[in-house]
């Protein structure tokens, strides 16, 4: 099969899988909107019980850290920001529409990094003043090509990444589609914001993303992985995140915090997706 072929029926396949809820996309599309209603929003999500659910469960994990428990969405829009509550729409559909990957030790490894790798972006946003919403987002789905191909291509996706040297194979994933290009095709077919799709683009370019989320990004996956948070079986640690803790101008007692705040987030959010 060659790589025009491997596309339609990838896209295919994409349609098929769904993970995001009519209602999920109307509120996002809600949200997204010149004024959003928070109202609508709310009302939009309660058509999805489940997600519902799940997305209170997140909301009121400790990493968000709210004084009491919420019931509602509406009052986590009043309490986080709209901003926030398309995060915890996008993680809790993505949660429950690839719940169930052929590959399931595989699936795990990859959505166990991701949650890593957002956490500490996260708060690293904080420490450099950046938004905290969009750098979680960001690197939450930096790796959504790859729970992609878990789906649909299994035995592939395996093969690559329990290789003795995935770090020379991790672009390449499928017949000539990178993980960037399953992203994106998967941001187009599931409507999700262009913003999303945009970022995944530009983050590969170096002379169009964002310098501090392109520093971010390297030092998060460098720590999660180190952590044992590593999507391959041999994965490599970055040997260049000191000079991208430079370009971030964070210092060693920082990153200490960042760590520790980060593996508590991690492990609060964890138990309930």
């Amino acid at each position: 099969m060659d790589s025009t072929e491997l596309a339609v029926t990838l896209h295919e396949k994409l349609h098929a899988m769904k993970p995001f809820s009519s209602a999920a996309l109307r509120a996002m599309d809600e949200l997204d909107s010149n004024t959003p209603s928070v109202e609508k929003v709310a009302e939009h999500i309660a058509q999805d019980v489940s997600l519902t659910v799940l997305a209170l469960k997140i909301a009121n994990s400790s990493f968000y850290g709210f004084y009491r428990e919420v019931s509602n969405l509406k009052e986590v829009v009043m309490i986080l920001g709209l901003s926030t509550l398309k995060n915890i729409i996008i993680t809790a559909s993505l949660v429950k529409g690839l719940a169930f990957g052929p590959n399931e030790e595989i699936r795990t490894r990859i959505w166990r990094h991701s949650l890593m790798v957002a956490c500490i972006c996260r708060y690293i946003a904080t420490y450099i003043h950046e938004d905290t919403d969009q750098f979680y987002l960001n690197a939450f789905l930096h790796d959504l090509g790859h729970l992609v191909l878990n789906e649909v291509y299994p035995v592939k996706l395996a093969a690559i990444l329990d290789h003795e040297d995935p770090g020379s194979m991790r672009e390449q994933l499928v017949d000539g589609l990178s993980n960037v290009e399953v992203a994106i095709m998967a941001c187009k077919v599931w409507a999700l914001p262009t913003d999303i799709e945009q970022h995944m683009f530009d983050v590969r370019k170096p002379k169009l993303a964002n310098n501090h989320y392109k520093h971010a990004i390297v030092v998060a996956h460098t720590l999660a992985t180190g952590l044992g948070y590593g999507i391959t079986r041999c994965d490599f640690v970055s040997e260049t995140i000191q000079h991208n803790l430079d370009g971030l101008k964070i210092s060693a007692e920082d990153l200490e915090r960042i760590l520790i705040d980060s593996i508590r987030d991690y492990q609060s959010i964890e138990q309930v997706i």
